[in-house]
């Protein structure tokens, strides 16, 4: 991904913006703004592949991304569905900007980046063929007004691709403190202040601490149907896979031992029931009528 000087500008502006909903700190990766673009340059395009391996279908008309920040991941699923109309909706204005001022610089057909938030989404009903929503519904001040909008616009064949972390799991990752979200924020907060991150923790409130339960809920009110991708990647890392678990590597090598001993689907059971692992992973659709 080449920047020219107005890019490079706005990435910095972005880089330098304190009043954002999407990270407590941000911080240049590599040596300058060229080498820290790339680096998520490489990050979406290794999502966007992960995407494709679970969006099963035709190449989708039209690919929305709910919460787009840059674009970097816009427009790597243009790049690997270059017939596709792809939208990127993104409530703060300075990623907005960084975005259109790279799509400007490409002599090619590019996304469409618009300032906007995932609870009035403008777009027609059952439009979209495949929405994109990573690390965003935690994000949102009205979870359940987004999933609705998500539900609205996907088409009846189309596919939700959704990831956040999940507040079941004794870690809260923006500030990277070790906590119990479900007791609440007062918890969090007062975790925070012990393990040295007091001046971070006004970004807490605006989180949403999202679970496997309440999503699953408004999913169900939604009329959406999903796919815990977890269970899955939990199976691969019993079989022996390790080559997906990029964090965790002593709790998957755990995993691995219990399966020889015969405790394996008996511990995947009941993560699953418990809903204890550390990332919310769903593939949804809308459910079929009739």
């Amino acid at each position: 991904m080449q920047l020219n000087d107005l890019a490079r500008q706005a990435w910095m502006e972005f880089l330098g913006n304190k009043d954002n909903r999407g990270h407590s700190e941000r911080e240049l990766t590599g040596s300058d703004i060229d080498c820290h673009v790339d680096a998520c340059w490489q990050s979406a395009l290794a999502t966007v592949e992960r995407i494709s391996q679970d969006f099963h279908g035709n190449e989708p008309n039209c690919i929305l991304e709910v919460g787009a920040s840059t674009g970097l991941n816009c427009f790597a699923l243009r790049k690997r569905w270059p017939q596709s109309r792809v939208i990127g909706i993104e409530p703060e204005y300075v990623a907005v900007r960084a975005a259109q001022m790279m799509a400007q610089a490409l002599q090619e057909p590019v996304p469409e980046f618009i300032l906007g938030y995932g609870e009035s989404l403008p777009l027609p009903d059952a439009s979209v063929d495949l929405i994109v929503c990573h690390t965003v519904i935690e994000h949102v001040q009205d979870v359940e007004a987004v999933v609705a909008e998500m539900s609205r616009v996907l088409s009846p064949q189309g596919v939700l691709h959704l990831e956040a972390p999940n507040y079941v799991w004794p870690y809260e990752p923006h500030l990277g403190i070790w906590c119990l979200p479900v007791l609440g924020k007062a918890g969090v907060k007062l975790a925070a202040v012990l393990q040295g991150k007091k001046q971070q923790i006004g970004f807490l409130e605006h989180l949403q601490f999202v679970t496997p339960s309440r999503l699953e809920a408004a999913f169900r009110r939604h009329g959406l149907t999903w796919d815990n991708r977890v269970r899955e990647k939990i199976l691969r890392t019993l079989n022996g896979d390790s080559s997906h678990v990029m964090a965790y590597r002593h709790a998957a090598a755990v995993l691995r031992l219990l399966s020889r001993i015969g405790m394996g689907r008996l511990l995947v059971s009941s993560i699953l029931w418990l809903g204890l692992y550390p990332s919310l992973l769903y593939s949804c659709r809308r459910c079929r009528r009739g």
